[in-house]
């Protein structure tokens, strides 16, 4: 089994996650999943950073 090591920068950094993960009922490594589907179903920049993108893709072609 693998394991990872999060050092937090902050103890309200930790605390704020912390309650977010007791408010879903969700484990340490439940609530990392959840993050990386919740990254990878929606874009985590902003639309001006994605138009930026589309456009640029679409002058390559």
């Amino acid at each position: 089994m693998k394991s990872t090591r999060v050092n937090f920068p902050s103890e309200a950094q930790y605390a704020q996650l912390d309650a977010i993960r007791d408010k879903y009922g969700l484990t340490w490594r439940g609530l990392l999943i959840r993050g990386a589907e919740r990254l990878e179903s929606t874009s985590p920049f902003p639309e001006e950073y994605d138009r930026t993108e589309t456009e640029a893709r679409e002058s390559e072609e």
